[in-house]
């Protein structure tokens, strides 16, 4: 006699139907998720700073920081300084924690779940003078963590240039007055000669004095062109200049929690300012926008207009990124801030398995907006269905049972029975797996459990 040996999903499928409230309410666990994250903690704490090395034209700070991120979330800290800087080649790097330095910000980027972790940050200050100086930094979350490390005076070159000509000079004037008194007995034509040949050997000496002074300050043009060309030059990143204004569909402002429109074009707008930064013609801003958003390409350039009307360049939208481009008119003027706006639209593939969105449209580390999407209707149903191990003499089956709510309330107290017929042995290896919809209704299979990972689950 054969034996049939039968693989029942259905009967452990009906211990799932108990199970099936946690996955039938999903608003409310992402609203339980949501809660913990918010009891969360990030932070960034500014604890010492001192003088490394100072130059004439330049100085190394190094400043010790303790940066945490318990959220969920990337988050990213600001500190400015009142110098413009750059992150020196040895500084510090640890992992989960990202340095970037330009002009006169500081940012730190602290991936999630990073515990608190001290580094020491070394950055390179362009000095404005050679004379004291004091260097100043403050962290934005926090404004009364505030410090400064004072820069002394440098003597500078020109300085001992200076020194050396006026010596130089002086020991001319000396060798020319013994040669006028040793050589007074000598004829009228003979002093006039000499005196010739001193002036020619006078003007040679200065000529290279000239010539020396003149390489000397051509060098030192060339440092600092090459100190300041990565900060304040031409064409420089100045990394992201924009401050989140409004988001809005139909002049209304998005509420937290709004259902997305995936026919719908928002708009959105953003403030910028370049007060605090030394802006040149060439120089460009950047802002990597959300990515629930359907992405631009190749956009036309736009004029970036002031409130009195001046154009101070274009910007455009390119896979997703809004880049400014800054033309002379910005160079001297006293109005160095505006605002930018411009449509989007959602990407519903986003959407898919994620019902709800959390947005921070100007990466600054936090949230400015959740939306979220209601999936298609789903009927309420069962549906069974056997499968053969092989199509003759097969010598199990395998039973799969789907039990589907579509009804806005849990199933409650669910029973499902099935008769087996004669002749088939006892069920066995049962698998539970649960099944959530994306927003357009398709099923999606989670990762199975066995029985006793279900049970542990109940």
């Amino acid at each position: 006699m054969v034996f049939y040996r039968v693989k029942k999903a259905a009967m452990q499928l009906m211990l799932f139907v108990l199970f099936i409230q946690s996955f039938f309410s999903p608003m409310a666990t992402l609203a339980e998720t949501m809660e913990i994250n918010d009891d969360k903690e990030s932070q960034l704490s500014l604890e010492k700073m001192e003088l490394e090395k100072n130059d004439e034209e330049s100085a190394t700070i190094t400043s010790e920081i303790i940066a945490s991120n318990l959220t969920e979330n990337e988050q990213t800290f600001t500190l400015t300084t009142n110098l413009p800087i750059e992150l020196a080649d040895d500084t510090e790097q640890k992992d989960g924690i990202e340095l970037k330095a330009k002009n006169k910000k500081v940012e730190v980027k602290v991936a999630a779940d990073t515990d608190a972790t001290k580094l020491s940050l070394k950055l390179n200050v362009i000095k404005e003078t050679p004379e004291e100086q004091t260097f100043q930094m403050t962290n934005d979350a926090n404004d009364t963590q505030t410090k400064e490390v004072v820069m002394p005076s440098i003597v500078t070159q020109d300085s001992s240039i200076d020194s050396e000509e006026t010596n130089e000079e002086e020991t001319e004037t000396s060798a020319e007055a013994s040669e006028e008194d040793g050589q007074t007995e000598q004829t009228t034509e003979d002093s006039n000669t000499e005196s010739s040949e001193a002036s020619d050997e006078e003007k040679a000496e200065e000529e290279t004095l000239d010539s020396s002074k003149e390489n000397i300050e051509e060098e030192d043009k060339a440092e600092k062109a090459e100190a300041f060309s990565d900060n304040v030059g031409p064409q420089a990143e100045l990394g992201n200049i924009f401050e989140f204004e409004y988001f809005r569909l139909d002049g209304e402002d998005v509420e937290d929690g709004a259902e997305v429109d995936f026919d719908a074009t928002y708009q959105i707008q953003y403030a910028w300012d370049t007060e605090d930064l030394d802006v040149n013609a060439g120089d460009t801003a950047t802002l990597e926008l959300p990515d629930v958003f359907l992405n631009w390409e190749n956009t036309p350039d736009q004029n970036i207009t002031l409130s009195d009307g001046t154009v101070v360049g274009t910007y455009t939208i390119n896979d997703g990124v809004l880049e400014f481009t800054f033309n002379e008119n910005i160079e001297g003027q006293s109005i160095q801030n505006g605002f930018v706006g411009f449509g989007l639209e959602f990407n519903r593939e986003k959407f898919t398995e994620e019902w709800e969105q959390d947005i921070d449209f100007d990466h600054d580390g936090q949230k400015d907006l959740t939306v979220v999407t209601t999936p298609s209707e789903i009927d309420t149903s069962m549906d069974k269905r056997g499968e053969l191990d092989s199509q003759t003499n097969a010598t199990e089956i395998t039973w799969t049972v789907d039990i589907v709510n579509g009804g806005e309330n849990p199933l409650a107290n669910g029973i499902l029975t099935d008769t087996l017929p004669e002749g088939v042995g006892n069920p066995e290896n049962f698998v539970v797996r649960p099944i959530t919809y994306d927003a357009k209704g398709n099923a999606q299979l989670a990762t199975h459990w066995t029985l006793v990972n279900f049970l542990n689950q109940i």
